[in-house]
């Protein structure tokens, strides 16, 4: 420290009050109080430095800003979507199946009937939940339409392999041990639009449910 000061053209070495460990230097100013103080920076030097400081402020800012931007873009707001058009658990048993993602209930979804996938998009959601599912169905025309409508999908796999499904068992019969029946029925959701033709998972089906609750 003695050596800096010695060499410097601004004034006689800093003096330390070893007591209150404070320094004193001369600058271009005159004296300041410190501990470690630099020579005074020559006017195209403080300018450089601001224009730095200038430019790093700005980085800081725009990363801040794309790092929020990011944030909000992966923010799941979902709607569950399992519209059985009946009130009563009774009128609801009579339903031969609950798979709302097949092409029979088109008028419900699609933009030329109730337009619900359209309609959950305007209400801010950029996410649908699905429940019942029938591997049999095809379901690359809810999932077309959903990634136009710039929805994510999270497809869920019925209860039927886990409880009703009877030949083969059901896991019941299996004890939990589910991979039998599951695989199959999988595989068949697989052929039948989860995967595109050139064998990749559909752009709009982001999550796979496949044991609710």
């Amino acid at each position: 420290r003695a050596q800096a000061a010695k060499f410097s053209p601004l004034g006689p070495p800093r003096k330390i009050d070893r007591m209150g460990e404070r320094s004193m230097m001369r600058t271009v100013d005159g004296p300041v109080a410190g501990h470690a103080l630099a020579p005074a920076l020559t006017p195209n030097v403080a300018a450089t430095m601001r224009g730095l400081g200038a430019l790093l402020m700005a980085s800081l800012l725009n990363a801040s800003a794309a790092s929020a931007g990011a944030a909000k873009a992966s923010l799941i707001k979902g709607v569950s979507y399992g519209p059985v058009p009946l009130k009563s658990v009774e009128g609801a048993s009579q339903l031969p199946e609950d798979d709302w993602f097949c092409d029979e209930a088109v008028p419900m979804w699609g933009p030329a009937g109730r337009a619900d996938l359209r309609n959950i998009k305007n209400l801010g959601a950029n996410f649908v939940r699905l429940y019942g599912n029938n591997p049999n169905n095809d379901h690359a025309n809810f999932l077309d339409e959903a990634r136009a409508e710039g929805l994510s999908v999270a497809a869920g796999m019925s209860d039927y392999p886990y409880y009703q499904q009877q030949s083969p068992a059901n896991c019941q019969a299996t004890k939990f041990n589910c991979f039998t029946q599951v695989k199959p029925l999988y595989l068949k959701n697989l052929q039948n639009g989860f995967l595109t033709s050139d064998g990749q998972y559909h752009s709009a089906l982001k999550y796979m449910n496949i044991l609710n609750e």
